[in-house]
């Protein structure tokens, strides 16, 4: 028995001392096992003849790689290549190694390498495309990914990749379109969704309607992943963008409520309360948002504005202290906090200073004709006499007259007008009777000047009638009560008046706007549809203006001239908005499709996208 026990021990350090096929296996055994250091600290005791076994050097780099030491392994991985030169596979490794190591122009020439000899090595080609993503060479990136994706059309991950790319290029279109294809393959996919929503966000300074189909995929995707952060963070601040600050509100406030206190919920969850109105609510959020970047110029004016209105001026006055030493760079922000500061006076009653804050920030910023607009509510009455001071009614005078000025020359919307004029008629009657010839002014600095009652008379007349304002504030009444027909009435009505208001037509387009015949309800509803917009785009060539405004209208007169064809009629009823009937035929239809800009590719994609929306929404 101990003869047997004896032979078995040496057995076992023969095996330890002179190590064979079984030992090599174990190499390889315990890299699989992940136990890296051990296979590393058996490294120091090899052999001259282990070093030539590609196996065992093979074995090594991968642990070395395991313990993330790339130079190690890049130098026993070249040991292997010099004992076989054409193994595809040690190349693809040594070129993932050298890029981990930063050594982008040998890992590219590996990968070169490799497909020399194999163009369709997908391994090669995914992992260059990354190489090239990198280094920031975004183009080349594209292209080999195209060329993988030509390959694999269903492959989401290649879609998001291309996505990327043409993100990092700015090229949002084209990355809308890519994450779009790799969202429609896996609409389970959270992540997917959250970069076409951000693609289609970044593309709505063009038109809101990306923010909507943006919003509405948060919607869609929503349903695949109920309570997902992202997706709900992302409607939050979609909707926040086209400033339906109530919806906006209760997505973040959900957020917070499910305890969600990361510092974008906490600042976009904030400044939706404040913008819906709900100013106290609105001061513990933005607090907690401040408390986690103070440098934040926003959160910080919006804090103090908001504590402005309700119950701490004196702190709101201090936030703004803090807020102007970081703003100076930003003129936004400068404009924002001198208004910020005079609507805080303005809610002391400290009308003087509120007005000559007010002042300085459009002067800082003509264009922002809403600093003069707050100046004037300030110094409105119904009438002349309605003034509790001469000198209230000179302030009154000045930035009247500076207000309708500016907004004249800026052909500033007219509604913002028509409701100016009947005080400035009172102040030229009261001048008249009066039989005075000039009127003193006051500018908010406190700087006198004199108007005379001519040119205030010359000013007045420029300014629009109340019957026309009357019609387009009707209009709007009717539209928000979802009275589209009296809207559109309406704003017909007023656009006859003049017959130049391109924009009246526009808005009367937009009522009646979708991207092809199958969105409207019904045939009255389609004459009606079909008339605005080929009214309005017979006006915009008249006129020879921007045709940017027409996304849809060629695709949805395509449309039409696609079911007249197939119906086999020539005519098309046109209803206009005052009842009247009219006839469109093909050949004028045909005309007028010719005559507006090609549809976009982006833009054909997309509607195809809304339709798919549209169906998958219909089957809920």
């Amino acid at each position: 028995m101990n003869a047997k026990c004896n032979l078995v021990t040496v057995l076992l350090l023969c095996c330890l001392i002179f190590p064979g096929n079984a030992q090599e296996f174990n190499w390889q055994d315990l890299v699989n096992r992940k136990q890296y250091a051990a296979v590393i600290a058996h490294a120091d005791s090899l052999t001259l003849a282990d070093s030539s076994n590609y196996e065992i050097m093979n074995a090594i780099g991968q642990a070395y790689e395991g313990m993330l030491r790339y130079q190690k392994a890049y130098d026993y991985y070249r040991l292997c290549f010099s004992m076989d030169t054409t193994n595809l596979d040690i190349l693809n490794i040594l070129a993932r190694t050298a890029t981990n190591l930063g050594r982008a122009e040998d890992a590219e020439r590996y990968f070169h390498q490799v497909l020399s000899a194999d163009s369709s090595n997908f391994y090669a080609n995914y992992q260059l495309a990354r190489l090239y993503f990198q280094l920031g060479e975004y183009e080349k990136a594209v292209d080999a990914y195209e060329k993988l994706q030509a390959q694999n059309e269903d492959n989401t991950v290649l879609y998001r990749a291309i996505g990327d790319c043409y993100t990092r290029m700015e090229q949002y279109p084209s990355a809308t379109t890519a994450y779009f294809q790799a969202y429609n393959l896996n609409r389970e996919n959270a992540g997917l969704a959250v970069a076409l929503v951000n693609s289609l966000y970044r593309m709505g300074a063009s038109s809101p309607d990306y923010i909507s189909e943006g919003i509405a995929i948060c919607d869609t995707a929503l349903f695949y992943n109920p309570g997902n952060r992202q997706l709900l963070r992302s409607k939050g601040l979609g909707l926040y963008i086209v400033k339906q600050f109530v919806q906006a509100d209760s997505v973040y406030s959900s957020l917070l409520a499910d305890g969600d206190s990361t510092y974008l919920t906490l600042k976009y969850g904030g400044a939706s309360k404040y913008y819906a109105g709900l100013y106290m609510p609105s001061v513990d959020i933005l607090d907690m948002a401040y408390e986690q970047d103070t440098t934040s110029v926003e959160v910080c004016l919006l804090l103090g504005s908001a504590l402005g209105k309700t119950y701490d001026r004196k702190r709101a006055y201090d936030l703004f202290d803090r807020a102007e030493k970081g703003l100076e760079p930003n003129r936004f922000l400068v404009n924002q906090l001198l208004a910020f500061r005079a609507e805080t006076y303005q809610k002391d009653g400290r009308y003087k200073e509120a007005s000559r804050l007010y002042y300085e920030a459009w002067k800082k910023n003509p264009e922002r004709l809403d600093f003069l607009a707050a100046i004037s509510h300030m110094y409105s009455e119904i009438d002349v006499s309605k003034f509790q001071s001469e000198e209230d009614r000179q302030r009154g005078l000045f930035i009247l007259v500076l207000y309708m000025n500016e907004s004249l020359k800026k052909k500033a919307d007219e509604r913002t007008m028509v409701f100016s004029r009947a005080l400035l008629q009172s102040f030229y009657e009261d001048m008249f009777f009066r039989n005075v010839a000039e009127e003193t002014m006051i500018d908010p600095d406190g700087k006198k000047s004199k108007i005379s009652i001519v040119d205030l008379r010359n000013l007045i007349n420029q300014l629009p009638e109340e019957s026309e304002m009357v019609m387009e504030i009707c209009a709007m009444s009717a539209r928000s009560s979802g009275k589209i027909e009296e809207a559109a009435r309406l704003l017909y009505r007023a656009w006859e008046v003049k017959g130049t208001r391109v924009e009246l037509l526009r808005e009367i387009a937009n009522l009646y706007s979708h991207p092809d015949i199958s969105g409207f309800k019904n045939a009255e509803e389609l004459q009606r549809g079909v008339f605005a917009q080929v009214t309005y785009a017979k006006e915009l060539l008249k006129n020879e203006s921007d045709l940017s405004n027409l996304t849809f209208t060629r695709p949805f007169l395509e449309s039409l001239n696609s079911d007249m064809s197939k119906r086999g009629i020539t005519e098309q009823t046109m209803l206009a908005p005052d009842n009247r009937k009219s006839q469109l035929s093909i050949n004028e239809l045909q005309s007028l499709i010719q005559q507006l800009p090609e549809t976009s590719d982006e833009v054909k994609e997309m509607i195809r996208m809304m339709n798919k929306e549209k169906a998958l929404k219909s089957k809920k």
